[in-house]
């Protein structure tokens, strides 16, 4: 496929999802899964009780190698139980994720990106392990060996490099449009050199790539790469603009950033796509960037940064564009016979209830943007009480803070990795 087929074929994905969005009604929906108040405040005593003994079997780490092992057996145990005790997760989810190098990816992504730079935050390694995660998933699916290549830790580390650079309000937007314009050079295969610290690590994440796919070889890589890079300079465009746009635009950026990044996650992972696959990957990142700015509809909204969210927002409540979202979801998993993985409905299963999960938090923490009666029906699904929901994250951030670096000379990191390994 040469470039202006892969132009081509982008308009066909974005016209593709721009006409499911638009068949989507927000009539008729059923919410399936019924919690009810007792087993919400159960589950709430669940997983506070679990969060209290992993924190303090965290903290009594063993320093002899004897006892490492039967620590490691314990605190499985405790994690089984808390799996068996709650619906949304089940034991067959556990052990796809932990037996199927997972794990090692994820530890073996920590180690790298500190390694890559000395000053890089929690939150953004977690920002980056979130799409190495997906990458994995991908891996699965394809049935491709779950592995942290070159490929896959360059484009999780340009999440936080590329995002948050042109997130920041303190940063002048003629400095981003500069850095924007060399950065698209760099990835168009242009012999250009860095100019400060910043280009630097872009440019040698860009250089891991090539030295793993060949840019003659694998075109789609490359425009792939190009068309995540596009859509984000547009969704920052769109912030600096003084006329509102309309929902047509709004829509068609938020198709072409969120289908094109999980797109080109899929060909970092493979090199090359079939129809279908392209068809796949390009609908599940609609679907995740909608999830995304639902859950940052709040904070987007005080902003002033546009989405369909907060368009949505300013002409009514959130109410329909949440259930055509809901809708989405089952869209998105109706054929999806093209992957001949042996794990594939275990895995279609968990991107169904990690997307679920995702809209429900959002719909709590954003409560006051649904009509009562909406919220009323929504919250039936919800695993937790909509206060436990707002809370839980907060609370388990500072639970986690009051861990040391370290324990008995391991870094605290490295055990929380090892509480989940079973060997």
């Amino acid at each position: 496929m040469d470039k202006v087929l892969f132009e081509k074929r982008l308009k066909e994905l974005k016209v593709n999802c721009e006409e499911q969005w638009a068949t989507l009604s927000y009539e008729n929906y059923v919410f399936k899964n019924k919690v009810t108040y007792l087993e919400k405040l159960q589950n709430r005593r669940n997983t506070n009780k679990f969060i209290s003994t992993f924190i303090k079997k965290i903290k009594r780490f063993p320093s002899l190698e004897e006892d490492k092992n039967n620590w490691r057996k314990e605190i499985n145990i405790d994690i089984d139980n808390f799996i068996n005790r709650f619906d949304l997760f089940t034991l067959e989810d556990k052990n796809l994720l932990l037996k199927e190098g997972l794990l090692e990816c994820t530890e073996a992504f920590i180690d790298e990106a500190k390694k890559f730079d000395s000053s890089i935050t929690f939150d953004n390694i977690g920002q980056g392990m979130r799409n190495v995660w997906i990458m994995n998933i991908i891996q699965l699916l394809l049935g491709i060996k779950v592995a942290l290549t070159p490929s896959v830790f360059a484009y999780s580390m340009l999440y936080p490099y590329t995002d948050n650079y042109l997130d920041d309000n303190n940063i002048s937007y003629s400095a981003k449009e500069k850095i924007n314009i060399r950065f698209g050079k760099k990835l168009q295969g242009y012999d250009i050199s860095f100019e400060n610290s910043y280009e630097e690590k872009l440019f040698s994440l860009v250089e891991k790539i090539e030295g793993e796919f060949p840019r003659e070889s694998y075109i789609g890589v490359y425009e792939s790469l190009l068309a995540i890079h596009r859509s984000q300079w547009e969704s920052i465009k769109l912030q600096n603009v003084k006329n509102d746009p309309n929902s047509k635009d709004i829509l068609s950026i938020s198709i072409e950033k969120g289908g094109s990044s999980v797109l080109a996650d899929a060909y970092l992972v493979k090199g090359s796509l079939t129809r279908e696959e392209e068809n796949f990957f390009f609908g599940y990142g609609f679907l995740l960037q909608l999830c995304d700015d639902l859950q940052d509809g709040k904070s987007d909204y005080a902003n002033g940064h546009l989405t369909l969210i907060t368009r949505n927002l300013k002409v009514s409540k959130l109410d329909a564009i949440t259930i055509k979202i809901l809708k989405l979801i089952e869209l998105l998993l109706i054929d999806t016979s093209f992957f001949k993985t042996e794990h594939k409905e275990t895995i279609m299963g968990l991107i169904s209830k990690n997307c679920r999960e995702l809209i429900n938090f959002a719909v709590s923490h954003n409560r006051r943007y649904y009509n009562k009666i909406f919220f009323n029906k929504i919250k039936i699904s919800f695993f937790y009480t909509p206060n436990y929901m707002n809370s839980v994250f907060n609370k388990l951030k500072n639970r986690f803070k009051s861990l040391k670096k370290s324990y008995n000379g391991v870094a605290t990191d490295k055990i929380l990795l090892a509480t989940f390994k079973d060997d």
